[in-house]
């Protein structure tokens, strides 16, 4: 995406990773294992752009995981990474100053 990745947009692919991992009952089980998380929480934080987020920063933290889920739903890596940093909290400037 050469224009760059929308807020709503980086929200979907959030939602579609979770259908993605709530779809396949051993990655369901591995996402909730990792993650502490219930199906119930899941769904009551849907709207919540730090969960959201932390859907996201999960998936780039599996290569293998984040490859199966761009076949499956055509989205590319790339779009998927932007997804996770549009709805990252921004670094300050003392963080991007130390780095």
């Amino acid at each position: 995406m050469d224009r760059g990745i929308t807020f709503e947009e980086a929200e979907t692919v959030a939602l579609q990773f979770l259908a993605f991992i709530l779809s396949d009952p051993e990655r369901r089980k591995a996402f909730l294992d990792k993650t502490g998380l219930d199906e119930i929480t899941l769904r009551e934080r849907l709207k919540d752009t730090d969960h959201l987020a932390g859907m996201l920063d999960y998936l780039s933290a599996d290569e293998a995981l984040l490859g199966d889920f761009c076949l499956q739903t055509d989205i590319s890596p790339a779009s998927a990474m932007q997804a996770w940093k549009k709805l990252a909290k921004p670094e300050s400037d003392l963080q991007r100053n130390l780095c």
